[in-house]
């Protein structure tokens, strides 16, 4: 599996970088570890400050922020970006 990552230019210009991954199951075979391993080696290389891996069929958002452990939100009703981008909060019932 190859996965391509960019920094969004709207988050250079405000001086953070954040990185939005939504991953669907799309069979059975298919497994999340390859996608959170990209996004944790993602976040180590690129110097990115926020990642969120959302996975859509488990309804858990996974945040990893640079030099700081991964974390596993289950279910949640909101996800925030603070203290990286004060403010910036996804309504999770759009998303799943």
């Amino acid at each position: 599996m190859k996965v391509a990552f960019k920094k969004p230019p709207q988050a250079r210009s405000l001086g953070v970088s954040i990185q939005i991954l939504c991953w669907n199951y799309k069979s059975p075979s298919e497994n999340l570890k390859p996608w959170q391993e990209k996004m944790a080696e993602y976040m180590r290389e690129s110097g990115v400050d926020l990642g969120w891996l959302i996975d859509r069929k488990a309804r858990q958002v996974y945040i990893y922020r640079l030099g700081m452990p991964e974390v596993c939100l289950e279910n949640p009703k909101t996800v925030s970006s603070d203290p990286v981008m004060p403010g910036f909060v996804v309504n999770m019932s759009k998303v799943w």
